[in-house]
C-alpha cells in the first residue's frame, strides 16, 4: 500500500508554542456525546474501491464500506457482510454465505454486488492501481492482460447470497485479500454516481458500512452512523469528526485545548509525551530498507552490498532520529506479520539476518574492491530519496562514510521523478518503503520477482523466483514458513538485495474516555465500528 508520509517535523518556535498550550489531558473536555473527534495527516483521495490506494483513502473505505471480511479487534478477519464460508479440500474453492446485509439506501447487498465490483476491479479499461491483489482468482490477471474474458473469470454469484470464488492455485490465506478494498462490493449506478465527483455529493453514494459519508471538506470530514448497516446495534458512535491538518504540532494544540480527542505523534514531540497516560503505540506493518542497485557496476557486487548492509547503525536511526516506537531492522518482513500458530514471522523464523558489525563491513569493503579491480571506491555513491527520508539518508551517508569512506551524495528529487528513476535504474543506493497489503510474509517478499515492477534493485534469480512459486501453492504452513524464511534470508543475508533500516511504528495521543478503538497493522490503521465514549 503507498502510504502518506505527510507528517513533516515541528520547527522548535512552534514546538516551544505548543508547550505553551499545556500538556495532555489536563484542559477541560468538550466533546459532544458520541461524536468522536480524530485528528487527521493522511490525504483523502478516493472512496471509489477500484482506486483506493492511498493510507487516508483506505481509512475511509474502513469506515464507510464493508466486504465480505473485515479486518477485526484481534488484527484477524472476521466475518462482515459474509456470515459463513466453506473452503474446499483442495483450497481451490471458497464459498461466502451473505447474511441479510443492506446498502445505506436500503436495497439488499447481493452476490452479484461482490462480482460486479471484483471483475470491475480487474478490467483494464477501469485502469486499477490495485487490480493485482485479485490476481489470485481464477482467470483474473488473465482478463486484466486482455488474454480471458470477464465470464472466465473465476467468482461468480450462484444467486443472491452466495458468491463462490475459484483461485488459480490453492491459498490457505485468502481470506487476508478480502478486507482490501479492491475485494468490496459495488452496484453499476453507484458506480455511474462515483464518476461524477462523490466527495461533493456524498449524499449520492450509497454505503455499506457501519458509517456514511456526510460531508466533505478539505479541513474536515464528517462520517454519521450507517442506520440501515447490519450490525448497527454494536455501533455507538453517531457522528466522527475527522479534522484533516497539516502538521503535528497543530494536532496536538487541538488535542490539549479538548478540541480533538485523539491525535498522531512525531518524533518532535516524543519526548514530551513519553510518559503520558493517553500515548499509545501502533503497529504499522511498514518495513523501511534501502535497495543496492545491481545494476549499477559497483553496487553489483555482493560484498559491497554486504559491506554497506552491515555499516549501518540501525539502533541510532531508531533512538535519535526516529524516537516514533519505530524499531531497528535486521530483517524484511514486519513483527507485526503472521507467522506460524500464534508466532509472528519474526518469532518463528530467525530474527535477525543481518547485524551491524563495523570491523566485518570493513573486511568485506575491501574483498569486494579487490574483486571489482578497484583500489578506492568511487567518487561518488548516489543515494536517491524522497525528502520525507532525508534525516535518514543523512545518518546513514555519515556512518558509511565513516566505516568505509564512502561519499555518498543524497539526491532528493519529487516524488514521480524518485520513482522513474527508480524504474529506470538511475540510482546507486535508494530508500524505499513497503506497507503489507495482506497478513502474510508474502506481501513483502513477491516484491523480488524478476518481473516484479517494484523489483528496483535489479535482482535475477531462478532459484528465488522458484522458491516464491512454490511457497504461493503450499498448503501446509509450516512447510510454507520456511520457503518463505528461505526467500527472506537470500534477499537480506545471502545475496544482499537490501539493507533493513527500519520497521515502523507509530504513536497516538489518546483520551482515556475513548474506548475500543483498534489499531490495525495491515489495511486501514484504524477502525471506529466498536468505538465507545464513555465518561
Amino acid at each position: 500500500m503507498k502510504k502518506g508520509w505527510t507528517i513533516a517535523l515541528i520547527a522548535l518556535l512552534f514546538s516551544i508554542f505548543i508547550s505553551a498550550c499545556g500538556s495532555a489531558g489536563n484542559k477541560t473536555e468538550t466533546s459532544d456525546k458520541n461524536v468522536l473527534r480524530i485528528a487527521e495527516m493522511e490525504e483523502f483521495t478516493s472512496i471509489d474501491p477500484a482506486t483506493v490506494v492511498d493510507g487516508g483513502s483506505f481509512i475511509l473505505a474502513n469506515h464507510i464500506y464493508e466486504g465480505l471480511m473485515r479486518i477485526g479487534k484481534d488484527k484477524k478477519p472476521v466475518e462482515g457482510i459474509a456470515k459463513e464460508y466453506t473452503v474446499s479440500p483442495d483450497k481451490r474453492t471458497y464459498t461466502f454465505k451473505l447474511r441479510d446485509a443492506k446498502w445505506s439506501d436500503g436495497k439488499p447487498i447481493t452476490a452479484k454486488d461482490f462480482e460486479f465490483g471484483w471483475k470491475r476491479v480487474l478490467n483494464p479499461a477501469t485502469k486499477s492501481e490495485y487490480a493485482y491483489i485479485l490476481f489470485p482468482i481464477d482467470k483474473g490477471e488473465e482478463f486484466y492482460n486482455g488474454k480471458a474474458k470477464e465470464q472466465d473469470v473465476g467468482v461468480k454469484a450462484i444467486d443472491d447470497k452466495t458468491l463462490q470464488v475459484t483461485l488459480k492455485t490453492p491459498m490457505i490465506n485468502f481470506l487476508d485479500y478480502t478486507i482490501l478494498p479492491a475485494y468490496l462490493p459495488q452496484r453499476p449506478d453507484m458506480v455511474e454516481k462515483l464518476k461524477n465527483d462523490p466527495f461533493r455529493h456524498p449524499d449520492q453514494i450509497v454505503y455499506s458500512g457501519p458509517f456514511i459519508l456526510k460531508s466533505f471538506q478539505a479541513s474536515k470530514i464528517v462520517l454519521a452512523k450507517n442506520d440501515k448497516y447490519w450490525d448497527q446495534k454494536n455501533v455507538h458512535l453517531q457522528q466522527v469528526d475527522l479534522h484533516v491538518l497539516k502538521d503535528v504540532g497543530t494536532a496536538i494544540n487541538l488535542y490539549n485545548t479538548g478540541q480533538v480527542d485523539i491525535t498522531p505523534l512525531n518524533s518532535a514531540f516524543i519526548d514530551r509525551y513519553k510518559d503520558s497516560p493517553d500515548l499509545i503505540k501502533a503497529e504499522r506493518a511498514t518495513s523501511i530498507y534501502m535497495v543496492m542497485n545491481q545494476r549499477q557496476k559497483f553496487t553489483q557486487n555482493v560484498n559491497i552490498r554486504r559491506a554497506i548492509s552491515l555499516a549501518l547503525n540501525r539502533q541510532v536511526i531508531a533512538d535519535r532520529i526516529l524516537k516514533d516506537g519505530s524499531q531497528p531492522a535486521h530483517a524484511l518482513v514486519h513483527p507485526s506479520i503472521a507467522g506460524l500458530g500464534s508466532k509472528s514471522f519474526r518469532e518463528a523464523t530467525k530474527k535477525d539476518l543481518i547485524p551491524y558489525d563495523p570491523a566485518k563491513a570493513k573486511e568485506y569493503f575491501q574483498r569486494g574492491l579487490k574483486e571489482l579491480g578497484m583500489s578506492q571506491p568511487p567518487e561518488k555513491v548516489v543515494l536517491l530519496t524522497g525528502s520525507y527520508y532525508s534525516n535518514i539518508a543523512a545518518v546513514i551517508k555519515e556512518q558509511l562514510r565513516v566505516t568505509l569512506g564512502l561519499n555518498v551524495v543524497i539526491e532528493t528529487p519529487t516524488a514521480k521523478v524518485v520513482d522513474d528513476r527508480k524504474e529506470r535504474g538511475d540510482f546507486d543506493l535508494t530508500i524505499s518503503a513497503w506497507g503489507a497489503d495482506y497478513n502474510d510474509a508474502m506481501a513483502y517478499l513477491e516484491l523480488f520477482n524478476t518481473n516484479e515492477n517494484k523489483n528496483s534493485a535489479g535482482f535475477k534469480s531462478d532459484a528465488y523466483n522458484q522458491l516464491i512459486v512454490q511457497a504461493r501453492q503450499e498448503t501446509d504452513q509450516t512447510k510454507r514458513i520456511e520457503m518463505l524464511s528461505r526467500a527472506e534470508k537470500m534477499l537480506v543475508d545471502e545475496q544482499v538485495v537490501l539493507a533493513p533500516i527500519y520497521f515502523r511504528y507509530s504513536v497516538l495521543l489518546k483520551k482515556p474516555y475513548v474506548k475500543n478503538y483498534y489499531t490495525h497493522p495491515i489495511g486501514a490503521d484504524y477502525s471506529l465500528k466498536w468505538v465507545k465514549l464513555e465518561k
